[in-house]
C-alpha cells in the first residue's frame, strides 16, 4: 500500500480521535432522561413541524399517508 492510500485511512481516525468530548457543545443532550434536554428536543420538534406544516405539499402528503394507512384494500381476505 503507498504511503497515500495509508493516509487516506488514517485520516478519518485522526479527525476523530482530534475532536475531544469536552469540546462538543451539545455532549449534554445525550443524557436522555435531563429534563432540560428533554424541552430542548420538544422545542426543536415544534420548530420543525410548524415548519413543515407551512408547506404546501405537508397538507397533500398528509392527506395521502393517512389514506394508505386507513385504507380497507390492504387488508388480506385469507382466501
Amino acid at each position: 500500500m503507498n504511503k497515500l492510500a495509508s493516509l487516506a485511512l488514517l485520516l478519518p481516525a485522526l479527525c476523530v480521535s482530534s475532536f475531544a468530548a469536552e469540546d462538543d457543545p451539545y455532549l449534554w443532550l445525550e443524557e436522555i432522561q435531563d429534563e432540560k434536554a428533554l424541552d430542548w428536543v420538544r422545542q426543536k420538534n415544534a420548530e420543525t413541524f410548524d415548519e413543515l406544516r407551512d408547506n404546501e405539499l405537508y397538507e397533500q402528503l398528509y392527506d395521502e399517508a393517512l389514506s394508505i394507512l386507513t385504507s380497507d384494500a390492504r387488508i388480506p381476505d385469507g382466501g
